[in-house]
């Protein structure tokens, strides 16, 4: 796949320069085992962005890729099957959890962590996008379903729609191409965007979860974030909310070495406040 063959090349070479000491967690006498795992953006998107990411993480943790997009069409049967098939692939052997979501993932991860069904020792949220405080953003988030429903009939259309549709999401406009490998299927772009849409609709129903173990990364730029969403997230989740600047909605890609310092830094301090 050109899009991991020499995008991801270049970014590991990026990421893996700076000095890691500073930011991970040691474990060395912990007597909990962490297992981190990210959870991917979308709908609609491969969840390979997150690979080099992974490869940072896995120098001092056990971490891992939930691979939605491979997901047997019978998981998106409804919201419920949904949860219970990702908790069904996440090893619940003497693991405590550290889930990390970007986008679409975010809303997985706090569903999740309400659920309580998981021993989770927190959550860093990536651009999230809280859907239940933002008229703004769902006025335009129908725009765009609406545009797709006459786009996406075929698979060739939905790939053009969907390429022209990631311009928004970066802050950087130049070779937006490179990254047209990020879109999947069209199948697979309509299941997990009705089971996007429940879970949008159920976290936000109760946001008296334990918001100390919730850390959230969002990028200022992001077109698909207003003003109100980012004030929002710094009242309640104070100074474990990180405003990153120069970056849109895919962060991950547009800032790789800072944001994955960031992340580290984020996961560090929520793991200490574990063993305190």
């Amino acid at each position: 796949m050109p899009f991991l063959s020499s995008f991801c090349h270049k970014y590991l070479e990026n990421i893996c320069s700076f000095e890691l000491a500073i930011a991970v967690y040691s474990m060395g006498s912990s007597k909990i085992k962490y297992k981190i795992v990210l959870i991917p953006g979308g709908p609609g998107l491969s969840s390979d962005y997150l690979f080099p990411l992974m490869a940072v993480l896995t120098k001092k943790f056990t971490a891992s890729i939930l691979k939605i997009e491979k997901f047997n069409k019978s998981a998106f049967r409804d919201s419920e099957t949904f949860l219970a098939h990702v908790e069904s692939h996440l090893n619940k052997e003497n693991v405590s959890y550290v889930l990390i979501g970007h986008s679409y993932g975010c809303e997985i991860a706090l569903n999740l962590f309400n659920r309580k069904k998981l021993n989770i020792a927190g959550i860093i949220l990536i651009n999230w996008i809280p859907f239940g405080h933002s008229e703004r953003f769902q006025k335009k988030c129908d725009l765009l379903i609406g545009k797709a429903k006459t786009h996406q009939r075929t698979e060739k259309g939905f790939r053009e729609y969907f390429c022209k549709i990631l311009v928004l999401y970066f802050y950087n406009k130049k070779n937006i191409s490179r990254y047209a490998n990020l879109v999947t299927s069209r199948s697979y772009y309509l299941k997990a965007r009705k089971i996007a849409q429940r879970l949008f609709a159920h976290v936000h129903s109760d946001m008296s979860i334990c918001t100390s173990r919730i850390y959230t990364i969002v990028a200022k730029e992001d077109m698909l974030l207003c003003s109100e969403d980012i004030r929002w997230m710094k009242k309640v989740f104070l100074e474990r909310c990180l405003v990153i600047r120069n970056a849109g909605h895919f962060l991950i890609l547009e800032r790789p070495k800072f944001i994955t310092k960031k992340i580290l830094q984020c996961t560090k301090k929520m793991l200490e406040s574990q063993s305190l």
